[in-house]
């Protein structure tokens, strides 16, 4: 899994676009590629951190309303987040034309319908109440919510539910002409058009469409100077705090963490990325989180630790974008247990979040994870790249990634384990767990000791491992407040 993509230096963040800036034509990011296809990715930062206070809802239902006046056989994948939405294509090059013009249309004269309006608002109503019955996207979309409670952040990307049906169209046609602006979008293409240089090879007989595109784009956005929402005060986290989430299940699930300093121009940010492999790789299991939980004691099918939100690649252990954002993050994802170890679980996995915050990493760790890391950036697809590029330039980041494979392959032990100090927090995390029978739960991690049941197939535990089994059970929690919610109408 590709977490998180970076820029090698660390900058500081421009300030507001000068007027001169936002009348030059939209950008274009380029990545030559062969092939019968051109891949086309128009991102904006117009996700839903730019909803305006109280109207959490309206970036998506202006993307969504953008996404359904595609008129095309071939298919618009769109991705959304809280600082980037992306409208993405693969074009056969026979069709380049013809399609572009499709995409041009979408921007240039949008048909601001109630009635289609009123289609993606019960469609995003029916995916909230979905997710709140889902225990794994339930337990982060809390988090992430809770985590950033009062930030732009601070709601479902999608918006929330007591707010998405009050929406008008006229608050959709505003937002589009307020924040879909020239600044804030660019176009990726990789394609037989684009030369070595990431330029369009304007001999090149299928460079009409690209440049035409980039024209049409330029007249269907005003240049308007972008407005900035973030980054904004996060609200600060004090000891370690659980908010249990209620529903059916008959198993327990958690997310806990904390936000970091960091953001993917930091220096810090390679040394950060090697750190997280060690504790626990996305859909990898040779992490310190994955053999304690998983490999040695069968608890849960994973843990896993991030510093920043992903979105996985369908079924594969491939991200799908980068999710960039100015504010991010540490987290670690305990997939579901049942509710008899989900104490000792919890337990054990923020004891290993402490000791490898005391403690750091080894030489045997740093090896393995910086490979991981470096296979990992190393082998992306063309697509990937693409989006990872394309997301990262309208965010205004750095985008070699020849560059950031040096970087992870020459980082240090020592500079890794100062980083895991400088940046991670044991003591002051947030704890989303969901949770059946809250009572019970909550009187089991109230006890002195936690314990562990393991599964029957389970081989017989060695006296080492029932060592370590009495340290993770005996662990403190140390948790110093409450809260309690249903599920039921929790995106509110």
């Amino acid at each position: 899994m590709l977490l998180m993509f970076l820029s090698g230096c660390w900058k500081v963040s421009p300030g507001p676009i000068l007027a001169e800036q936002a009348r030059e034509p939209v950008q274009v990011v380029g990545l030559h590629e062969k092939g019968s296809s051109t891949l086309i990715d128009v991102s904006l930062r117009a996700g839903a951190a730019h909803d305006p206070m109280g109207r959490e809802g309206t970036a998506w239902l202006t993307a969504k309303m953008l996404e359904s006046q595609f008129k095309s056989e071939h298919e618009l994948y769109l991705m959304f987040d809280q600082e980037v939405l992306s409208f993405r294509f693969v074009v056969p090059n026979d069709d380049l034309a013809d399609t572009v013009l499709a995409i041009q249309d979408m921007f240039a004269e949008p048909n601001w319908d109630p009635q289609q309006l009123m289609v993606h608002q019960q469609n995003a109503l029916s995916s909230l109440n979905q997710y709140s019955q889902e225990d794994e996207k339930l337990a982060m979309m809390v988090f992430q919510n809770w985590l950033y409670d009062g930030h732009p952040y601070g709601h479902p990307s999608s918006g929330r539910g007591g707010v998405l049906s009050t929406i008008s169209i006229e608050e959709v046609s505003r937002f589009f002409t307020t924040r879909y602006i020239r600044p804030a979008v660019a176009i990726g293409v990789a394609g037989q058009m684009i030369n070595q240089d990431g330029q369009v090879d304007v001999n090149h007989p299928l460079a009409s469409p690209i440049l035409q595109l980039q024209d049409g784009l330029s007249e269907a956005f005003l240049p308007s100077l972008y407005k900035d929402v973030t980054p904004r005060v996060v609200p600060p986290i004090a000891g370690r705090q659980l908010l249990t989430v209620a529903n059916n299940s008959e198993h327990i699930g958690f997310v806990f963490g904390h936000h970091h300093s960091l953001s993917s121009q930091h220096p810090d940010w390679p040394e950060m990325l090697i750190a997280t492999a060690v504790l626990g790789a996305h859909s990898q299991h040779f992490g310190r989180l994955g053999k304690t939980l998983h490999t040695k004691r069968d608890l849960n099918y994973g843990n896993h630790a991030y510093l920043q939100l992903q979105h996985q690649q369908g079924w594969s252990h491939q991200q799908e974008a980068t999710s960039p954002r100015e504010q991010n993050a540490f987290f670690i994802w305990l997939r579901p247990t049942p509710k008899v170890s989900a104490n000792f679980l919890l337990r054990a996995a923020i004891s290993e979040y402490e000791t490898f915050v005391n403690n750091g990493i080894t030489d045997e760790e740093l090896s393995h994870a910086a490979k991981y890391v470096s296979d990992q950036l190393s082998n992306l697809s063309t697509s990937q790249k693409l989006r990872w590029m394309t997301e990262n330039s309208v965010m205004g980041e750095d985008t070699s990634l020849d560059q950031l494979v040096q970087q992870t392959s020459q980082v240090s032990k020592d500079e890794v384990n100062r980083v895991i100090k400088a940046h991670l927090d044991p003591q002051n995390i947030k704890i989303v767990a969901v949770v059946g029978k809250v009572e019970e739960f909550l009187a089991d991690i109230e006890g002195e000791v936690a314990s562990i049941v393991y599964p029957l197939h389970h081989s017989e535990v060695d006296s080492q491992q029932a060592e370590e089994d009495n340290t993770y059970a005996t662990f403190s929690l140390q948790i110093q407040v409450v809260f309690q919610r249903l599920a039921e109408g929790i995106f509110q």
